[in-house]
């Protein structure tokens, strides 16, 4: 599992995450937000700063984005294993 972010077109940063699979990297997907996430400017933003896994049990990640109401808060996401 690698994580990180990418600005999107408006220069804003997005939370993105993808996996090894065989020995190849899957294409990254954009990591989808709760409903409290900002998504109009001045503050707009996410990332996934740190990852971690088990084999065979799954992947947990955490990092942060804006929140409508101001500020930032934190941000984990799982993932079994398949």
């Amino acid at each position: 599992m690698a994580v990180g972010s990418f600005d999107n077109s408006a220069n804003h940063p997005r939370a993105l995450a993808t996996s090894l699979a065989s020995g190849s990297w899957r294409r990254a997907a954009r990591v989808r937000l709760p409903a409290t996430a900002a998504t109009r400017a001045p503050a707009r933003g996410s990332s996934l700063n740190a990852a971690a896994c088990i084999a065979g049990h799954g992947c947990v990640t955490a990092g942060s984005f804006a929140l409508r109401s101001g500020g930032w808060a934190g941000l984990v996401l799982t993932r079994s294993a398949v």
